[in-house]
């Protein structure tokens, strides 16, 4: 309502210094002698016609700036957004822990994918396969870093391992896939899926070298049936995904505490 009538006024206001005012000052310069001024009524048309020129001039100058700044802003915000490393999971596979088939990837130059150790990495029996896809217009890396139960707030004791090479990150071109590797026994896997959702950080890079943190939740639950390969059926979910830049200058120094300041300026940008 308020910007209805301001336009409203703004409307009337133009047409009332467009079409009055020179009525206005023709009709004085009419009545009786007409006004007495060292300049006729013709020079007092020009200038005021000059005047709304140069009122014209300058407001649609700073209409234009105004834009201008605009589409700056929109533009950094788009740069900032194709740069901002950001991947996101878009697939899984589960498997048996066979030593014999991560030997025969090994030996055939395949790259490793991340492993995680998920508990009782000696009696590793259960892989899953997570498949995480580079949704940006740059090059970015992203390593694990940590993950907690969100009810609790525990840390889950994951940790990053090594099989025949230690490989902690992914490395991924625009819209390229990596994959981490959940590592463990099928009881460790299971019993972290019903202590509740995980919250996963990745420590990510983009390719000018700018660090930041992405989060996310995490959770899973077997199904307790098997497909036609003979592999455990599991559903697994991510959702919840926030990236935001860190302030540490080596991510790997990243502490708890410096991801809940974190948390707190993100929230406080947000409100």
């Amino acid at each position: 309502m308020k910007k209805k009538v301001l336009i409203f006024v703004l409307v009337l206001g133009v047409v009332f210094a467009v079409i009055a005012i020179p009525i206005i000052i023709n009709e004085l310069y009419l009545i009786n002698s007409g006004y007495i001024t060292v300049w006729e009524g013709a020079d007092v048309l020009a200038f005021y016609g000059a005047l709304l020129g140069a009122i014209g001039t300058v407001v649609l100058g700073l209409v234009a700036w105004r834009q201008n700044e605009r589409l700056l802003k929109l533009e950094e915000t788009k740069y900032n957004l194709e740069i901002r490393p950001f991947v996101i999971l878009t697939d899984w596979k589960v498997s048996p822990f066979d030593i014999r088939d991560t030997l025969e990837r090994f030996s055939n130059g395949k790259i490793d994918p991340c492993y995680i150790d998920t508990g009782d990495l000696e009696h590793a029996d259960f892989q899953v396969f997570l498949t995480f896809t580079n949704t940006t217009d740059s090059f970015v890396t992203a390593k694990y870093y940590k993950s907690e139960y969100v009810k609790t707030k525990e840390d889950t004791g994951w940790q990053p391992a090594a099989i025949f090479s230690l490989n902690l990150k992914m490395r991924m071109q625009p819209n390229e896939n990596g994959e981490i590797c959940l590592l463990g026994t099928r009881d460790s896997l299971n019993n972290a899926f019903k202590a509740g959702i995980i919250k996963i950080y990745f420590l990510m890079e983009n390719r000018l070298g700018d660090k930041y943190l992405e989060e996310f939740h995490f959770g899973g639950r077997f199904l307790g049936g098997k497909d036609l390969l003979g592999n455990e059926l599991i559903t697994i979910t991510a959702n919840n995904y926030k990236v935001y830049p860190s302030h540490e200058p080596d991510l790997i120094f990243v502490t708890d505490e410096a991801v809940k300041q974190i948390e707190q300026e993100e929230c406080t940008c947000t409100e």
